[in-house]
């Protein structure tokens, strides 16, 4: 066990991608902003998944247009909060928004 900010975390309970402490520290900060029923998406990206396929560097498993900036300006452009600026976690304020 640790104290984040004096809260009590068991890193060995988490998820991998919030077992990193700025990750970790960004969802404190996150939850704070929010409220109780807004939904919220956490990313671990995969960069090795972006350059998979030589021909089209950067794109998510080759398919053209599908790159990782592509897929964080779709959450902003729909609603999203890019809470950080660190692409990592993105809130959103209605369901509705993510189904844009």
């Amino acid at each position: 066990m640790q104290l984040l900010n004096g809260i009590p975390i068991y890193l060995e309970e988490l998820r991998v991608a919030l077992q990193n402490k700025t990750t970790a520290k960004v969802v404190l900060k996150a939850v704070k902003m929010m409220a109780v029923n807004d939904p919220t998406i956490i990313i671990q990206w995969n960069d090795q998944g972006f350059n998979d396929v030589p021909v089209t560097p950067g794109c998510r498993n080759g398919v053209v247009g599908q790159t990782k900036q592509a897929i964080i300006h779709h959450f902003t452009t729909s609603g999203g909060t890019d809470v950080c600026g660190l692409n990592t976690i993105f809130l959103f304020r209605t369901h509705q928004d993510l189904s844009v």
